[in-house]
């Protein structure tokens, strides 16, 4: 008679049911109501918020979470995106559930929506109903590119990259390893060829280079690299844009901006519109002119640049060293599987700002064992 209708545990798989779902509408351009969208934002929040209090627990590393959920939540507020939050008590609500747990559930709803979209945009793309679209023009030649019914051709790319992600962290042990390399290979030609998104075709190829059999020697190196890749690509993406913002015409962050389609410029532009604030700024998508730059529509499209402008000096330094802990931890802990698909992120996010979404990149579930790390028997739950 006492007994709850919704324990823990399902409040929190609800709340990621319901994640999965709010993250695709707008994705998929659903049109949905703002109070429809707004509840079921709050939905999210009651029951991660729920499953919190339920866990009856308040030891000291539980206080500082209520301190950075506050810090997150008033960044989240002035960027007017609810992303950062919402992960945050994701990872903190499900400290008890098996992270495979959860990501099984998202590779369930995330590749039935995108194989259901994918043969239902191909049917109607053979009796005429959907053309292709024109976005982007490369040393004057035009590019076609299928968007499948997606906000942008990107959207869907980047949606296919981390279903494709899921399915290897939940299937790596059971499948022959041929045949994933196989896999990987036939969805990166299928993302290069029909969206058109480069980013993420590479990305696909450089997990097969990072995790296929080598020499220990080589391969101990690449799992040194990946356990440094958030400080190294960190590093890399601010050398260029404070190159860029000193000097638009200097011809080596110009190449770097060119190769990743003026992601970098846009940081840039971003920085001498908003600066950098400690709880971040709400970026508008104004249209700009800007000197050494040019015209653009302001679009953070770059993880690190969106971490500090839109997000703030704060969130920026908790998502960091959230990342770098995680990564050595991992490499520590010797999660190698876990470790490369989690170094993708920040590859990944050199020309992408949505790296930052928990859903589709799970691989932020990973940051919760780190945070939550059991030091006397040494647990790492994944």
């Amino acid at each position: 008679m006492n007994k709850l209708l919704l324990g823990k545990k399902e409040l929190v798989m609800l709340g990621v049911a319901l994640l999965v779902v709010r993250t695709y509408m707008p994705f998929m351009k659903v049109p949905v109501p703002g109070i429809v969208n707004a509840m079921i934002w709050y939905t999210i929040l009651a029951s991660f918020g729920m499953a919190i209090i339920m866990s009856g627990e308040y030891e000291l590393g539980h206080f500082f979470a209520v301190f950075v959920i506050g810090v997150l939540g008033i960044s989240n507020v002035v960027a007017g995106n609810w992303t950062v939050l919402v992960a945050f008590l994701l990872l903190y609500a499900s400290k008890d559930i098996s992270i495979k747990e959860i990501v099984g559930l998202m590779f369930k709803m995330s590749a039935t929506i995108l194989i259901v979209d994918t043969i239902w945009y191909f049917l109607n793309f053979m009796v005429g109903r959907v053309s292709l679209t024109v976005t982007r023009e490369i040393g004057g030649e035009i590019i076609y590119r299928h968007m499948f019914f997606f906000s942008h051709a990107n959207v869907y790319s980047y949606c296919v990259l981390f279903t494709a992600f899921m399915f290897i962290y939940l299937y790596y042990e059971t499948i022959d390893k041929r045949i994933m390399y196989a896999i990987l290979s036939a969805i990166a030609a299928f993302i290069y060829v029909f969206p058109n998104s480069r980013t993420t075709a590479l990305v696909l190829i450089l997990f097969i280079v990072f995790d296929i059999k080598k020499p220990i020697v080589i391969q101990n190196i690449i799992y040194f690299i990946c356990a440094n890749i958030y400080v190294l690509c960190a590093a890399f993406a601010a050398i260029v844009i404070v190159l860029m913002a000193l000097d638009p015409s200097d011809v080596f962050p110009a190449t770097v901006n060119k190769i990743l389609n003026g992601r970098l410029s846009m940081v840039v532009a971003a920085y001498l519109v908003y600066g950098i604030q400690p709880f971040g700024s709400d970026i508008i998508h104004e249209q700009l002119i800007i000197d050494g730059i040019g015209y653009l529509t302001l679009y953070l499209d770059n993880f690190y640049g969106t971490i500090l402008i839109k997000y703030g000096i704060f969130s920026a330094i908790i998502i960091s060293l959230c990342s770098i802990r995680t990564s050595w931890i991992l490499y520590k802990t010797k999660h190698f599987k876990e470790l490369i698909l989690f170094s993708m992120v920040f590859i990944y996010g050199l020309s992408e700002g949505s790296a930052l979404s928990i859903v589709p990149v799970f691989q932020w579930l990973f940051i919760r064992d780190s945070l939550f790390f059991d030091k006397k028997n040494h647990v790492y739950d994944i």
